[in-house]
């Protein structure tokens, strides 16, 4: 069953294959970032996508270099495969089109 925009609560938490969406509450874009993921997600039902609040959780923030949120950074196989910074949901449409055609 996939996850829609689960919260993390801890490092053993990041998805083998998916997507963990860093975010803070202080970002004019998040809400319009929730809404892409959301829409996402509704396309790809298979699709996990895990929110992390990036200030809650620096270690998590630390081990994928998150220095601007929001951050999508897409996992395959526990590595990381490709990431978008900053808030553009056109790239990470297209970034979740092209690795959901390769098995992420």
């Amino acid at each position: 069953m996939a996850t829609l925009l689960a919260a993390v609560s801890d490092v053993s938490e990041v998805p083998h294959d998916g997507i963990i969406y860093f975010w803070a509450d202080w970002s004019p874009s998040t809400a319009a970032m929730d809404a892409v993921a959301s829409a996402l997600k509704s396309k790809h039902a298979t699709l996990t996508i895990i929110k992390c609040e990036a200030e809650a959780f620096p270690e998590l923030s630390s081990k994928f270099n998150i220095e601007v949120v929001p951050t999508f950074v897409f996992i395959r196989g526990g590595a990381v495969i490709s990431r978008v910074d900053g808030a553009n949901p056109p790239e990470i449409a297209r970034q979740v089109t092209c690795n959901a055609s390769r098995g992420m």
